[in-house]
């Protein structure tokens, strides 16, 4: 991906970053939810901008080996352009650097083009919540072990699986 930046998010991008959130979730997060992650010092929420617009985000916590992977969004604009691809790349990295020794996340089961972009970076279903999102659609549980990210990363995207 040519010129973009990644970033920590503060305070002062809540506002874009909850445009984005409401773009893309039919149940967003509140301002509440991402004033609670930046005070946590476990949590980063990581930015990516192209040129000077913010084009998404992807919120995760690490702890104690495991790196928890809780919203991702892409502005609707920067769609198809490898916005999440480069942030998920990103914090797995981090991750992997700082001691990661298994990643998790929940993606709603409809949300095939999500679902396909996490198996490519070596996530696998281990579990289904059924009714887990408030529209009563199920959530598929995804993990990854931090070997198979190892064995996988070749200093970009991973070569998948």
């Amino acid at each position: 991906m040519n010129s973009c930046l990644i970033r920590d998010m503060v305070a002062d991008d809540l506002d874009e970053v909850l445009r984005i959130e409401r773009l893309c979730h039919s149940h967003p997060w509140l301002a509440e939810a991402f004033r609670a992650e930046l005070q946590n010092p476990l949590s980063h929420i990581d930015l990516l901008f192209l040129g000077d617009k913010l084009a998404g985000f992807l919120c995760s916590m690490l702890v104690c080996g495991e790196l928890s992977i809780l919203d991702v969004a892409t502005d609707p604009d920067f769609r198809r352009k490898g916005v999440a691809s480069t942030l998920l790349n990103h914090v797995l990295s981090r991750g992997y650097q700082s001691g990661m020794e298994e990643a998790f996340l929940e993606v709603r089961s409809g949300n095939i083009e999500a679902i396909a972009l996490y198996r490519k970076f070596g996530f696998h279903e281990i579990d289904r919540r059924r009714g887990y999102y408030a529209d009563g659609e199920e959530a598929l549980v995804m993990a990854m072990d931090a070997a198979v990210w190892g064995s996988a990363f070749q200093g970009g995207e991973p070569s998948g699986q």
